[in-house]
C-alpha cells in the first residue's frame, strides 16, 4: 500500500491571508485624515481624508439667498489609484492563499508594494487643488496624516507577509 502525503499546513501558508486582513487596514486608514494642511495665517491646520482626497471636498452652506457650495478639493484619480489596488490585492492574496495558482500571490505582491508607493508620494504631489484652496492654505508646507502614514505602511507590510509563501514554495 502507497503511504498518504501528509499535506503542508505550515503556518507560512496562512501568511496570504495576513497580507489580505493588512490589506483591508489599509483600506479602512481612508477614512483617517490623509493629508494635513497649515492656514498661511496662525498655528491651525486644517485635514483631509484618503476619501476626500480621491473624491474631491465641497462644503454647501445654507444662506437666506440661497445655497453657496465652495469646492475645496477635486476628483483626482492618483489618490484614488492606491485603494483600488489595495482591494485587487486583497482579492488576489485571498485566491493565491486557497489556490496553488502562485500568479494570484505574484499579483497581490505588487498591487501591495504599488499601494504602498502610491499612497507615500502621490498623496501629497498630486492633490488636485482649486483656487479658493490655494488662496487659504500653504500647501508647500503640506505633511502625511495619520491615515496616509498607517495605510502605507500596512500595505507595504501586506506585500512583505504575501512574499513569505512564495519564497517558501
Amino acid at each position: 500500500m502507497a503511504k498518504k502525503k501528509k499535506k503542508n499546513t505550515s503556518w507560512v501558508n496562512y501568511l496570504p491571508l495576513v497580507g489580505a486582513l493588512l490589506g483591508v487596514v489599509a483600506m479602512i486608514m481612508a477614512f483617517l485624515p490623509a493629508v494635513v494642511y497649515p492656514y498661511i495665517l496662525g498655528n491651525e491646520t486644517v485635514s483631509y481624508t484618503g476619501f476626500q482626497t480621491a473624491f474631491g471636498y465641497s462644503v454647501t452652506e445654507e444662506t437666506f439667498l440661497g445655497s453657496t457650495t465652495t469646492q475645496y478639493l477635486n476628483f483626482w484619480f492618483m489618490n484614488l489609484q492606491p485603494y483600488i489596488l489595495l482591494s485587487g490585492g486583497v482579492v488576489c492574496a485571498i485566491l493565491g492563499s486557497a489556490g496553488k495558482n502562485q500568479l494570484f500571490s505574484f499579483i497581490a505582491i505588487a498591487c501591495f508594494a504599488l499601494a504602498a508607493v502610491c499612497t507615500f508620494c502621490f498623496t501629497l504631489s498630486s492633490v488636485s487643488l482649486t483656487e479658493f484652496f490655494a488662496a487659504i492654505y500653504k500647501t508647500e508646507g503640506a505633511t502625511l496624516g495619520i491615515g496616509a502614514i498607517i495605510g502605507g505602511i500596512c500595505s507595504a507590510l501586506a506585500a512583505v507577509a504575501c512574499v513569505f509563501p512564495v519564497l517558501a514554495k
